[in-house]
């Protein structure tokens, strides 16, 4: 399942960009979940309907989006229900985590070699802060949060191992003796 869904977010990937031309005689449809606070939105299905016929006939491709709460992310994971793509973040369906726990696959080469377009378009940087693991690939950051925070990820287990203690924030000054110990 973990290649099926490899392969199928990079597909999307490449096709969303207009990288491939070529149709299938029927679409493929991708089950992806997408994070929702509360209820779907009242116009999802009207949408979806709306964009899955434009993407059928231009791409080959339709999206069933399935809304999830932060609670129900992890719930449906650890019990295997299917999926393509899943939206993650630090925040709801932890990136770090299910990657570290191969709950994600590592799409390192994959994404090289079948989409490099793609992985040339996004920053080397952007890879790193928001898409990797230990120099492993696991998601396809998106560009739209980039231009407005500062973020870093910082091993935990590293700076506990030589006792210092990472706080649940900091300003960016602090971050020099964690630098340093580095």
């Amino acid at each position: 399942m973990k290649k099926l869904l490899s392969l199928v977010l990079v597909m999307t990937m490449v096709l969303s960009m207009g990288l491939c031309t070529a149709k299938a005689d029927e679409p493929i449809n991708i089950v992806w979940w997408v994070y929702s606070a509360g209820d779907a939105p009242i116009d999802t299905k009207l949408v979806q309907d709306a964009a899955n016929a434009y993407s059928a006939e231009k791409i080959g491709v339709t999206v069933e989006l399935i809304f999830k709460n932060d609670e129900q992310f992890p719930k449906d994971m650890n019990v295997g229900e299917y999926y393509d793509m899943t939206f993650t973040c630090d925040w709801c369906n932890d990136f770090a985590t299910n990657a570290i726990n191969e709950m994600f696959l590592d799409i390192t080469d994959l994404v090289k070699e079948q989409t490099p377009t793609l992985y040339e378009t996004i920053d080397e940087k952007y890879w790193d802060v928001a898409g990797s693991i230990n120099g492993r690939i696991y998601a396809v950051p998106t560009l739209k949060d980039m231009a407005s925070q500062q973020f870093f990820r910082m091993d935990k287990e590293r700076y506990e191992a030589i006792g210092m203690e990472l706080p649940a924030s900091m300003e960016f000054r602090d971050l020099e003796a964690y630098l340093e110990a580095y």
